[in-house]
């Protein structure tokens, strides 16, 4: 879950509302609530949260999200039914984001040595990674923003990309 969140910066809901009907690990397109899913993509249309599935916050954060190689393997490693979700509890219902983070997360950050790490996290990290490498409309769109003053802070300046730009300005 945290290598999936890292990677692609949903929100918690939205990965605890992915249903593997939404995921395509094939090489052709898939159709999913009548778009048209890319292969290797998923599309994120719903989410899972305070005990309910809904639709996603606003139009932009529907969206469809790409996977990369080593997500597409271990995606490929679970195998799930049509209409379960990705990420499920282990009674097989939607993963509770407050109560894995109540559980799971907040114990082993404690014990890591970093309390306080929430979900949220997560997506900053997501944003932060992509900084060098994807333009601010394509993070805007991973992230499923509407402003780019919200996807700007997200992102934390690397000082050494800082130096380097520095070093080529001298």
């Amino acid at each position: 879950l945290i290598d999936f969140l890292c990677s692609t910066g949903v929100r918690i809901g939205e990965a605890a509302g992915l249903r593997w009907d939404a995921v395509n690990l094939t090489d052709a397109d898939a159709w999913v609530d009548g778009e048209r899913v890319p292969p290797f993509c998923f599309l994120i249309h719903q989410q899972y949260t305070r005990g309910e599935m809904k639709a996603v916050k606003t139009a932009k954060s529907r969206r469809i999200v790409p996977l990369t190689v080593a997500l597409s393997v271990q995606l490929l490693e679970w195998t799930g039914k049509r209409h379960e979700t990705v990420f499920a509890s282990r009674h097989g219902q939607p993963l509770s984001g407050k109560n894995h983070l109540r559980r799971a997360l907040a114990p082993a950050a404690i014990k890591a040595g970093v309390p306080g790490i929430g979900w949220h996290h997560f997506r900053h990290t997501a944003a932060s990674n992509t900084d060098a490498v994807l333009t601010l409309a394509q993070r805007m769109a991973l992230l499923g923003h509407t402003r780019s003053s919200t996807t700007m802070r997200y992102t934390k300046a690397d000082l050494e990309q800082i130096r380097v730009g520095l070093e080529k300005v001298q």
